[in-house]
Protein backbone atom coordinates (compact mmCIF):
# COMPACT_ATOMS: atom_id res chain seq x y z
CA UNK A 1 0.00 0.00 0.00
CA UNK A 2 2.70 2.59 1.13
CA UNK A 3 4.51 1.56 -2.60
CA UNK A 4 0.86 2.38 -4.30
CA UNK A 5 0.65 5.65 -2.39
CA UNK A 6 4.25 6.44 -3.10
CA UNK A 7 3.23 6.00 -7.15
CA UNK A 8 0.09 7.64 -6.82
CA UNK A 9 2.18 10.91 -5.07
CA UNK A 10 4.81 10.66 -8.08
CA UNK A 11 1.97 10.66 -10.60
CA UNK A 12 0.32 13.44 -9.28
CA UNK A 13 3.26 15.63 -9.19
CA UNK A 14 4.03 14.18 -13.11
CA UNK A 15 0.19 15.49 -13.74
CA UNK A 16 1.20 19.11 -12.20
CA UNK A 17 4.60 19.32 -13.47
CA UNK A 18 2.76 18.53 -17.48
CA UNK A 19 -0.11 21.06 -16.83
CA UNK A 20 2.53 23.98 -15.70
CA UNK A 21 4.49 23.23 -18.65
CA UNK A 22 1.15 23.33 -20.84
CA UNK A 23 0.56 26.50 -19.21
CA UNK A 24 3.63 28.04 -20.02
CA UNK A 25 3.35 26.42 -23.67
CA UNK A 26 0.48 28.55 -23.87
CA UNK A 27 1.70 31.73 -22.72
CA UNK A 28 4.79 31.30 -25.36
CA UNK A 29 3.02 30.78 -28.70
CA UNK A 30 3.95 34.04 -30.67
CA UNK A 31 3.90 32.82 -33.85
CA UNK A 32 1.68 30.17 -36.35
CA UNK A 33 4.67 27.74 -36.94
CA UNK A 34 5.36 27.65 -33.38
CA UNK A 35 1.83 27.15 -32.19
CA UNK A 36 1.45 24.12 -34.56
CA UNK A 37 4.61 22.80 -32.57
CA UNK A 38 2.79 23.02 -29.58
CA UNK A 39 -0.80 21.70 -30.85
CA UNK A 40 1.10 18.57 -31.16
CA UNK A 41 3.02 18.72 -27.63
CA UNK A 42 0.06 19.67 -26.61
CA UNK A 43 -1.94 16.57 -27.92
CA UNK A 44 1.14 14.35 -26.41
CA UNK A 45 0.84 15.92 -23.07
CA UNK A 46 -2.89 15.02 -23.12
CA UNK A 47 -2.27 11.59 -23.78
CA UNK A 48 -0.02 11.35 -21.48
CA UNK A 49 -2.07 13.05 -18.46
CA UNK A 50 -5.14 10.99 -19.64
CA UNK A 51 -2.68 7.02 -19.04
CA UNK A 52 -1.50 8.56 -16.17
CA UNK A 53 -4.81 9.30 -14.87
CA UNK A 54 -6.17 6.23 -15.85
CA UNK A 55 -3.16 4.15 -14.02
CA UNK A 56 -3.76 6.13 -10.99
CA UNK A 57 -7.73 5.27 -11.31
CA UNK A 58 -6.29 1.52 -11.68
CA UNK A 59 -3.97 2.32 -8.77
CA UNK A 60 -6.94 3.06 -6.52
CA UNK A 61 -9.34 0.87 -6.96
CA UNK A 62 -6.39 -1.98 -6.98
CA UNK A 63 -5.61 -0.20 -3.09
CA UNK A 64 -9.46 -0.30 -2.58
CA UNK A 65 -10.07 -4.04 -3.35
CA UNK A 66 -6.69 -4.92 -1.35
CA UNK A 67 -7.86 -3.13 2.08
CA UNK A 68 -11.33 -4.78 1.41
CA UNK A 69 -9.73 -8.29 0.97
CA UNK A 70 -7.26 -7.43 3.64
CA UNK A 71 -4.97 -9.25 1.42
CA UNK A 72 -1.24 -7.76 0.62
CA UNK A 73 -0.98 -6.07 -2.75
CA UNK A 74 1.70 -8.60 -4.29
CA UNK A 75 -0.73 -11.25 -3.45
CA UNK A 76 -3.79 -9.86 -5.30
CA UNK A 77 -1.16 -9.01 -8.18
CA UNK A 78 -1.24 -13.10 -9.37
CA UNK A 79 -4.82 -14.39 -8.59
CA UNK A 80 -5.54 -17.56 -9.92
CA UNK A 81 -6.90 -17.94 -13.32
CA UNK A 82 -10.00 -18.81 -12.30
CA UNK A 83 -10.46 -16.02 -9.92
CA UNK A 84 -8.75 -13.63 -12.77
CA UNK A 85 -11.90 -14.31 -15.23
CA UNK A 86 -14.23 -14.12 -12.60
CA UNK A 87 -13.25 -10.47 -11.37
CA UNK A 88 -11.93 -8.74 -14.44
CA UNK A 89 -15.51 -9.35 -16.85
CA UNK A 90 -15.69 -5.39 -18.06
CA UNK A 91 -18.51 -3.85 -17.62
CA UNK A 92 -17.92 -1.89 -20.41
CA UNK A 93 -19.92 -4.38 -22.15
CA UNK A 94 -23.17 -3.01 -20.60
CA UNK A 95 -22.32 0.34 -19.83
CA UNK A 96 -20.66 1.27 -23.17
CA UNK A 97 -21.91 5.11 -24.53
CA UNK A 98 -24.73 4.83 -21.28
CA UNK A 99 -25.05 7.62 -19.18
CA UNK A 100 -24.25 6.82 -15.38
CA UNK A 101 -25.35 8.95 -12.54
CA UNK A 102 -23.98 8.99 -9.51
CA UNK A 103 -25.51 10.63 -6.70
CA UNK A 104 -24.13 11.21 -3.49
CA UNK A 105 -20.76 10.19 -2.36
CA UNK A 106 -17.38 11.95 -1.37
CA UNK A 107 -16.69 15.03 -2.60
CA UNK A 108 -12.62 14.36 -2.56
CA UNK A 109 -13.52 10.91 -5.04
CA UNK A 110 -15.47 12.59 -7.84
CA UNK A 111 -12.52 12.68 -10.23
CA UNK A 112 -12.10 8.65 -9.49
CA UNK A 113 -15.64 7.92 -9.52
CA UNK A 114 -15.34 10.10 -13.13
CA UNK A 115 -12.07 7.92 -14.59
CA UNK A 116 -13.45 4.51 -13.11
CA UNK A 117 -16.86 5.11 -14.97
CA UNK A 118 -15.80 6.47 -17.89
CA UNK A 119 -12.92 3.85 -18.32
CA UNK A 120 -15.72 1.56 -18.39
CA UNK A 121 -17.16 3.29 -21.74
CA UNK A 122 -19.82 5.36 -20.17
CA UNK A 123 -20.50 9.04 -19.79
CA UNK A 124 -20.38 10.18 -16.03
CA UNK A 125 -22.57 12.81 -14.60
CA UNK A 126 -22.73 13.43 -10.69
CA UNK A 127 -24.81 15.28 -8.10
CA UNK A 128 -24.28 15.73 -4.63
CA UNK A 129 -27.42 14.32 -3.21
CA UNK A 130 -29.14 17.45 -2.34
CA UNK A 131 -25.99 18.67 0.64
CA UNK A 132 -24.90 21.33 -1.80
CA UNK A 133 -26.14 20.85 -5.52
CA UNK A 134 -29.55 22.23 -6.29
CA UNK A 135 -32.13 19.57 -5.45
CA UNK A 136 -34.16 20.67 -8.29
CA UNK A 137 -31.55 19.65 -10.97
CA UNK A 138 -31.82 16.29 -9.83
CA UNK A 139 -34.93 15.43 -11.75
CA UNK A 140 -33.34 16.66 -15.11
CA UNK A 141 -29.58 14.26 -13.88
CA UNK A 142 -32.19 11.20 -13.69
CA UNK A 143 -33.97 11.55 -16.31
CA UNK A 144 -30.79 11.80 -18.48
CA UNK A 145 -29.74 8.65 -16.77
CA UNK A 146 -29.33 5.11 -18.44
CA UNK A 147 -27.74 4.04 -14.80
CA UNK A 148 -28.11 5.38 -11.28
CA UNK A 149 -25.82 4.78 -8.77
CA UNK A 150 -27.03 6.04 -5.40
CA UNK A 151 -24.60 6.06 -2.80
CA UNK A 152 -27.08 6.32 0.50
CA UNK A 153 -24.83 7.05 3.16
CA UNK A 154 -23.78 10.53 1.84
CA UNK A 155 -27.25 11.60 0.47
CA UNK A 156 -30.28 13.91 2.13
CA UNK A 157 -33.32 11.64 2.83
CA UNK A 158 -35.15 13.44 0.33
CA UNK A 159 -32.79 12.69 -2.13
CA UNK A 160 -32.77 9.20 -1.44
CA UNK A 161 -36.66 9.08 -1.98
CA UNK A 162 -36.87 10.85 -5.10
CA UNK A 163 -34.33 8.92 -6.55
CA UNK A 164 -35.77 5.53 -5.55
CA UNK A 165 -39.06 6.73 -6.89
CA UNK A 166 -38.21 8.22 -9.88
CA UNK A 167 -36.41 4.64 -11.04
CA UNK A 168 -39.30 2.62 -9.69
CA UNK A 169 -41.71 5.20 -11.51
CA UNK A 170 -39.61 4.91 -14.71
CA UNK A 171 -38.26 0.80 -14.81
CA UNK A 172 -34.55 2.67 -14.49
CA UNK A 173 -31.94 0.88 -13.22
CA UNK A 174 -30.64 1.77 -9.77
CA UNK A 175 -27.98 0.17 -7.17
CA UNK A 176 -27.75 1.50 -4.00
CA UNK A 177 -24.68 1.46 -1.65
CA UNK A 178 -23.93 2.19 1.74
CA UNK A 179 -19.92 2.87 1.42
CA UNK A 180 -18.63 5.74 -0.58
CA UNK A 181 -15.93 4.18 -1.09
CA UNK A 182 -14.48 3.47 -4.61
CA UNK A 183 -13.79 0.07 -4.26
CA UNK A 184 -17.87 0.05 -3.45
CA UNK A 185 -18.58 1.78 -6.78
CA UNK A 186 -16.44 -0.56 -8.36
CA UNK A 187 -18.90 -3.73 -6.86
CA UNK A 188 -21.93 -1.81 -7.57
CA UNK A 189 -20.53 -1.88 -11.62
CA UNK A 190 -19.71 -5.05 -11.45
CA UNK A 191 -23.43 -6.16 -9.73
CA UNK A 192 -25.14 -4.46 -12.94
CA UNK A 193 -23.11 -6.05 -15.40
CA UNK A 194 -23.60 -9.09 -13.48
CA UNK A 195 -28.08 -8.67 -13.81
CA UNK A 196 -27.17 -7.08 -17.33
CA UNK A 197 -25.64 -9.92 -18.26
CA UNK A 198 -28.59 -12.18 -17.33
Amino acid sequence: MMQMQASLIGKDSLIASLQAQLEQLRLNAPGIDSRIRLTARLEQMEQQQRALRQQIADLHLSAARAADAGVPQAAEAAPAPAAMAATDAPAALCLQQRAVLCVGGRSGNVATYRTLIEGEGARFSHHDGGLEDNASRLDASLAAADLVICQTGCISHSAYWRVKDHCKRHGKRCVFIDNPSISSLARGLQLHDEDCKR
